[in-house]
């Protein structure tokens, strides 16, 4: 029987094997390069909604290591999703990441880890993107 990895553990395992920097970990969850390191360290555990979207952003990558992590943070383990079959393409992305940053008035990299964020919240709620853009609507 194998033993159940800590969070800080499994979070460093992860990464590692995904190899991802702290700060890249934390640009696609929202978070600070700081607050990766302090969950590595044992120093922090993560709270709330940050806990699925450090899931379903390991899950994105690596469902084996996602599981760990899961299993570590005791929240539910993600379903593997078929890829979508039309899947928007990395250009259309980086569109949308200025898109906003201009309609916002800030940096496109000050807009980069709030979208990213925003789009692990869609997948973690498992709503399209059709959904949101219709809730959306004015």
């Amino acid at each position: 029987m194998s033993r159940r990895m800590t969070f800080p553990d499994a979070l460093w395992a992860a990464r590692e094997s995904l190899r991802l920097e702290q700060r890249e970990l934390g640009a696609l969850i929202g978070v600070a390069t700081r607050t990766i390191a302090r969950w590595e360290h044992g120093d922090a555990l993560p709270r709330g909604n940050v806990r699925s979207a450090i899931v379903a952003a390991i899950a994105s990558r690596d469902a084996a290591r996602a599981k760990d992590v899961a299993v570590a943070l005791d929240v539910p383990v993600p379903t593997p999703q078929p890829p979508p079959d039309q899947a928007p393409k990395v250009e259309a992305l980086d569109a949308a990441v200025y898109l906003a940053a201009d309609a916002l008035g800030v940096p496109a990299a000050a807009a980069r880890p709030v979208l990213a964020r925003f789009l692990l919240h869609l997948a973690a709620s498992r709503i399209s993107l059709d959904e949101a853009r219709a809730k959306l609507k004015p």
